[in-house]
């Protein structure tokens, strides 16, 4: 059962809470991130944040996109069900549309908006999974281990903001580290012995690979 947090009369699923503090946290990394360079803060910040929530709601609401019937029939659902494994496909490639467009519209390098979208994202997997770490999951143990190794690499190897280089290798190494960690979760396999997890990670290690030897702007 899902467990609550009572604050007086309200209760609220104590996940929620984690998924706040996630938020939190990844915007405190992103900001330090960001320190002492001469760079619009509020800009670069918005852009990650946006992504998040626009595929959060291309993937709630590609339901009714791929079950048309269910969901006129039963608009409630739309509450409590979402898109599944292609709602995420689809929410991937929404939000990266997005966040090519924002580089071009505010002329910043895509790789600065990929070097902040990452940092938030692994600082905010680090208290997400410690939540989900109370069952001594080797799943969610390992999710923490990697997103705190991949952190502390970020701000120690990685001077300039948007080094595509380094940045690119440390893609490759979290998506590495997630196709082993898929092994350790229960999740039913889509093309022969690999689960969804582990197809999507393989085409971002080859995405990345094909893409390593181009860089973008850095540091202005």
């Amino acid at each position: 059962m899902e467990p609550y947090f009572s604050i007086g009369q309200i209760q609220l699923p104590t996940k929620w809470i984690f998924i706040g503090f996630s938020f939190m946290a990844a915007y405190i990394a992103m900001k330090f991130r960001l320190k002492n360079r001469n760079l619009n803060e509020k800009l670069l910040i918005d852009s990650p944040f946006n992504v998040v929530l626009i595929a959060w709601i291309v993937w709630k609401l590609s339901y009714i996109l791929f079950h048309p019937v269910y969901a006129f029939t039963n608009p409630l659902g739309i509450l409590y069900f979402n898109g599944g494994q292609r709602g995420i496909v689809l929410a991937l490639i929404v939000g990266g549309i997005y966040l090519y467009y924002q580089s071009k519209k505010h002329r910043m390098s895509l790789t600065l908006y990929i070097d902040l979208l990452l940092t938030g994202f692994i600082a905010g997997s680090i208290i997400f999974y410690t939540y989900q770490d109370q069952h001594s999951n080797m799943f969610h143990a390992g999710q923490i281990g990697l997103a705190l190794f991949l952190l502390v690499t970020i701000y120690i190897s990685i001077k300039k903001l948007g080094d595509w280089q380094r940045l690119s290798t440390i893609i490759l190494i979290y998506s590495l580290g997630q196709f082993f960690l898929q092994y350790f979760t229960n999740h039913l396999t889509v093309f022969l012995t690999f689960t969804f997890g582990q197809v999507i990670f393989f085409f971002i290690i080859i995405l990345t690979l094909v893409f390593k030897r181009k860089g973008g702007e850095t540091d202005r």
